[in-house]
């Protein structure tokens, strides 16, 4: 019994020691990317990436610092990689970054989906921006019923 719980004590220390030593791999990763060292940051992003850490910050730095670098080939297969893990994190200016990455390195087709789709989220802001302000400009005790039924006709 003793031996199972010195064992047990031991994976727990490794594990934390682990985790920890991860944690510090990523903080030196993001003082390199934040001093412009792209290169040494992107050589940590992918050593932490391959020993397991999950972080999405992780794999827009790594595809960043590629992309920086004007290492278009593995930006987009990092952006690409983050893209079929979760979609979602790229915002619209790591959308164009991943296109223009594609675009760069002879994937035409693949790069113009982005586009398009990057061109769709921007239409859809425009139309929600101003709905928005439509919205709140009636909200305005001032306003009259019979100015917005003329708004609305024209």
């Amino acid at each position: 019994m003793r031996h199972k719980l010195n064992l047990l004590c031991f994976l727990l220390v490794l594990a934390s020691t682990w985790m920890s030593a991860q944690d510090a791999l990523i903080k030196r990763a993001d003082k390199s990317f934040e001093r412009y060292d792209y290169s040494n940051a992107a050589e940590l992003y992918e050593k932490a990436i391959e020993n397991g850490y999950e972080g999405k910050n992780a794999y827009i730095n790594l595809a960043d610092a590629h992309y920086l670098n004007a290492n278009y080939s593995d930006a987009a297969d990092w952006f690409g990689r983050l893209a079929e893990k979760d979609a979602s994190a790229l915002d619209q200016e790591h959308i164009h970054r991943y296109a223009l990455a594609l675009k760069s390195i002879g994937n035409y087709e693949e790069s113009d989906k982005w586009m398009i789709k990057l061109s769709n989220e921007e239409a859809v802001a425009d139309v929600f921006s101003e709905v928005v302000c439509f919205v709140e400009f009636t909200k305005n005790p001032l306003i009259k019923p019979e100015f917005l039924l003329y708004f609305l006709s024209l």
